[in-house]
């Protein structure tokens, strides 16, 4: 603690003399009360700029999430083209196939009495285009029994 000290013995000066001492005191201890809340200022300064620190790395987080995020969706944009491309070329393959069945389907009209020769196990359709009953005779050379007896097992006799 400071103190001033007068050369003189008189009461009046004792008196300045501990006045001045206690302003003193009170200053001292008021530059203490600031020091401290300075001190306190400060520390709640470097709370704050922590918090503020781990937003900005929580920012940078979310946007490296949202980056990734952004990256997947794009990766799945590119297996559905990819897809979409695929069932294109098989769509073409599909239409491309039908064509060429169509193009191996020949279609017969046969008149009364004609005749028609099919090699055994070619695949054919007998059909009537009209509304009208018709009947249509087979003509087979071999043996064709088994070929009797699936037609029967599989389909009814209508007349």
């Amino acid at each position: 603690m400071a103190s001033v000290s007068l050369n003189s013995a008189d009461d009046g000066d004792l008196a300045m003399e501990i006045t001045l001492e206690a302003e003193i005191a009170d200053l001292v201890s008021q530059i203490s009360i600031k020091e401290s809340e300075r001190d306190q200022i400060q520390l709640s300064i470097d709370n704050i700029i922590i918090e503020i620190t781990n937003l900005e790395n929580n920012k940078i987080l979310k946007e490296n999430e949202l980056l990734d995020l952004n990256n997947q969706i794009a990766t799945k944009e590119d297996e559905k083209l990819q897809i979409t491309a695929d069932l294109s070329g098989l769509t073409d393959q599909k239409t491309q196939k039908e064509l060429e069945i169509q193009n191996l389907i020949e279609q017969v009209v046969l008149k009364e009495n004609e005749r028609l020769l099919v090699p055994a196990n070619k695949l054919h359709i007998h059909a009537n285009p009209t509304n009208r009953k018709s009947i249509t005779l087979w003509v087979f050379e071999g043996d064709i029994v088994e070929v009797i007896e699936n037609i029967r097992s599989k389909f009814k006799k209508v007349l």
